[in-house]
C-alpha cells in the first residue's frame, strides 16, 4: 500500500483493503517512516502518516510485522 501517504489516506487504505487479504496473507507498505521529517522534511510522506496508521493496525492485532526493508515494511494479516 502506497497511497497518498497521509495518516488518513493510509488508514482508509488499510480499512478498505485488509478485509480482502486472506488471514496470514501479506501486505507491503512503503514510506514507513517512524519519525516526523523523514529524510528531508519536505515531501508529504515524510510526516510519518504511514507509520502511525500501520502501527495502530499492529497494536490492535490486525497486522504483524514480518520484515523491514529500508523504508518499507511487510506485514502479515492476523485478524
Amino acid at each position: 500500500i502506497d497511497g497518498d501517504h497521509s495518516y488518513e489516506g493510509v488508514k482508509a487504505d488499510i480499512d478498505a483493503w485488509l478485509p480482502h487479504v486472506l488471514r496470514k496473507g501479506l501486505v507491503w507498505f512503503h514510506d514507513y517512516l517512524e519519525r516526523p521529517g523523514g529524510f528531508d522534511g519536505i515531501a508529504p510522506w515524510d510526516e510519518g502518516g504511514c507509520a502511525v496508521a500501520v502501527s495502530e493496525a499492529i497494536i490492535d492485532g490486525r497486522l504483524m510485522v514480518v520484515k523491514r526493508v529500508g523504508i518499507s515494511i511487510l506485514c502479515e494479516r492476523l485478524a
